[in-house]
């Protein structure tokens, strides 16, 4: 009999009809699977207790770092997504969709302001529009997510419209999603005491790690629609 009703995400419906999109998609269902496989050992280890008579009222240190991995999971997953579509997809919409060209355009007034070193440098390649696409790229796809603002950023970058899942407003709700990655992620979730005493790490329910992350692979999933709309 199982423990508790089973943590799974929602099934994947996006499937990419574009060679810019393909490997964005390939690399959503990878996190989708890994996700889903880390809510599989949790319950089979939760079931495993039950089996043996032992109480499963409150998570164990072990099975919250099984809902603290798929948090992690699930902000890399989003992160390659992004990532692969600016590497992919950006490089055609540039050349096809004035709303990426205005972004570009953009970004090359901020490089031109803020750093006219690396600016001085573009125009006088042999190339400047291929040298700027190339750094507006790499600018774009360094580091790694860290809040709602690079979410709205690549959007921006992407041409891809205020509206929806891609609205500003929606994407300011991931606030919370990259505090959580990050408590885990940087911090290892752990807190200083209150008192005297070691460091305790903060607790993850299980329905609210689910909830995130769902979300988290979902928004990806918009991503790479939205930008199929305009290849």
């Amino acid at each position: 009999m199982a423990a508790n009703p089973r943590l799974r995400l929602t099934p994947l419906k996006v499937s990419s009809s574009k060679r810019q999109t393909r490997e964005s998609a390939r690399r959503l269902k990878g996190a989708h699977d890994s996700i889903d496989g880390l809510f599989g050992t949790l319950h089979s280890v939760r079931d495993a207790k039950v089996v043996d008579g032992v109480s499963i009222a409150r998570l164990s240190h072990a099975e919250v770092d099984l809902l603290r991995a798929a948090l992690v999971f699930a902000g890399a997953g989003l992160d390659a997504v992004l990532k692969q579509l600016v590497r992919d997809a950006l490089p055609k919409l540039l050349d096809t969709y004035p709303a990426a060209q205005g972004a570009l355009k953009g970004y090359s007034g901020r490089l031109t302001s803020e750093q006219p070193a690396k600016a001085k440098s573009i125009l006088m390649s042999p190339d400047p529009t291929k040298a700027l696409r190339k750094q507006y790229i790499a600018d774009l796809t360094k580091g790694s997510l860290q809040g709602h603002s690079e979410l709205i950023e690549i959007r921006k970058a992407l041409g891809l419209p205020d509206t929806g899942a891609l609205s500003e407003s929606s994407l300011f709700r991931f606030s919370d999603f990259f505090i959580a990655r990050n408590q885990v992620a940087h911090e290892l979730d752990l807190l200083k005491p209150t008192g005297r005493g070691t460091f305790t790490r903060r607790y993850r329910r299980m329905d609210e790690t689910r909830e995130r992350a769902d979300a988290a692979v979902i928004l990806g999933g918009e991503f790479i629609v939205a930008v199929e709309r305009w290849l």
